[in-house]
């Protein structure tokens, strides 16, 4: 056993070659005051769609909201059931019971646990209406077989891809097989935030539409007047927005980095012959 302790996260090491232009703009955005919905989370939405290779984006308060804004978006009905996996954070569970749904819970596989597609159709019944697949450790799941089983059972996918930033799945980025997708910008994830924050993305207009709505109050537009609906608060701050501006153009390049550290880590396991999760080679995990 080592003596050394190493961090599991050292968001200080992570963080400290951003300090000196983030201090800068603290003062700039003081200055200016202008600290919500301004042209920092406008570029960063749009940077979001160059990244993740889709439509539209929209950056929220956490991955928690993006995950209750998303689940608001289908118009599901108090009683509809929506599956996801048994091994994950709370914030799934959580945001399917704040809209009124049931969380049907589906077991791992044993191999990389994430969820088992072929327990999948023993959970569907007739008030099953979506499926929330969450790629956990950076690795995606088997979208073809979860995609199959959605289209015969005409359910929404949800994606949370908090843990896998540019993850891939046949070369394509996860976040981009279902409905809608939802990840997190907590501190300690890929691409960390200096607090709270998350978005969604889609390809579906109407499903931006209908989320960018219920995420400001029910109003599609910060200033509209007209309230069609009832929504909640959860719009990412200008000061968030420019931390992440700067570190997502260094995402693929921190990425790639976490890829061979993996194959190192991999290694010495092997070495000591301890076992960890596997990789199928059909992915481009992170």
């Amino acid at each position: 056993m080592t003596k050394f302790k190493i961090p599991f996260v050292d968001l200080k090491k992570i963080n400290q070659p951003y300090k000196r232009r983030y201090v800068s703009f603290l003062k700039d955005a003081i200055d200016n005051s202008n600290f919500i919905k301004g042209n920092n989370v406008y570029l960063l939405e749009r940077a979001l769609v160059k990244t993740f290779k889709c439509k539209y984006s929209l950056t929220l308060n956490s991955g928690t909201d993006a995950l209750i804004v998303a689940i608001k978006s289908l118009g599901l009905k108090p009683g509809d059931e929506i599956l996801t996996t048994s091994n994950t954070w709370i914030s799934s569970a959580y945001a399917i019971e704040i809209n009124n749904c049931i969380p049907k819970f589906i077991d791992v596989n044993k191999n990389n646990f994430q969820i088992n597609p072929d327990l999948i159709e023993k959970k569907i019944t007739k008030k099953t209406k979506a499926i929330i697949v969450t790629h956990l450790y950076g690795m995606p799941n088997d979208m073809d077989h979860i995609c199959k089983i959605a289209k015969k059972n005409k359910l929404f996918i949800i994606e949370d891809i908090a843990q896998s930033h540019l993850a891939e799945y046949k070369k394509k980025i996860v976040g981009n097989f279902g409905d809608i997708a939802c990840m997190s910008f907590y501190p300690s994830k890929n691409l960390g935030a200096l607090g709270d924050g998350g978005a969604l993305i889609t390809n579906s207009k109407n499903n931006y539409l209908k989320c960018k709505s219920y995420a400001n109050y029910g109003a599609i537009n910060f200033r509209n007047p007209n309230h069609k609906t009832i929504g909640i608060n959860s719009r990412l701050d200008e000061i968030q927005a420019y931390f992440l501006l700067e570190k997502l153009k260094k995402l693929k390049k921190d990425t790639e980095k976490r890829i061979q550290l993996s194959k190192i880590y991999n290694q010495k396991c092997d070495k000591l012959n301890l076992k960890y999760i596997e990789n199928n080679n059909r992915y481009s995990g992170i």
